[in-house]
């Protein structure tokens, strides 16, 4: 599984509270051309952009922001890893870069909880 999928698959299990997360998590259904549940009830794709979120933003806004897409039943938030406008070398508001010398083979990881890029977008 890539980020991105990751990514799909963790918002898209809690798409709001009045939804029944009683159909499973989420799979490639079996003609390989699109979500469904668990139980094989399609999954409803509804997703909103933002791109710089991990970038850009801070965990509260973050939190925020993703609390009224909750609210607005999107079921997914599209965002990029490494953001296109300056993402490898002006840091996050917390300071950090993603990539040691911007190689994408070298994440710049610490170890500890938020200590790095990389925990802002855990």
């Amino acid at each position: 599984m890539n980020l991105w999928m990751a990514a799909v698959l963790a918002l898209a299990q809690d798409p709001g509270p009045s939804v029944d997360l009683g159909r499973g998590d989420l799979k490639v259904s079996e003609n390989r051309r699109f979500l469904v549940h668990a139980d094989g009830t399609p999954f409803f794709y509804l997703g909103d952009t933002a791109w710089e979120l991990f970038h850009r933003l801070t965990r509260e806004e973050a939190e925020r922001y993703l609390e009224d897409r909750r609210k607005k039943r999107f079921t997914v938030v599209q965002a990029v890893a490494l953001a296109e406008l300056d993402g490898l070398n002006e840091p996050n508001p917390y300071g950090h870069r993603p990539l040691v010398e911007n190689d994408p083979a070298r994440p710049d990881v610490k170890d500890g909880p938020e200590n790095d890029y990389w925990d802002h977008v855990d």
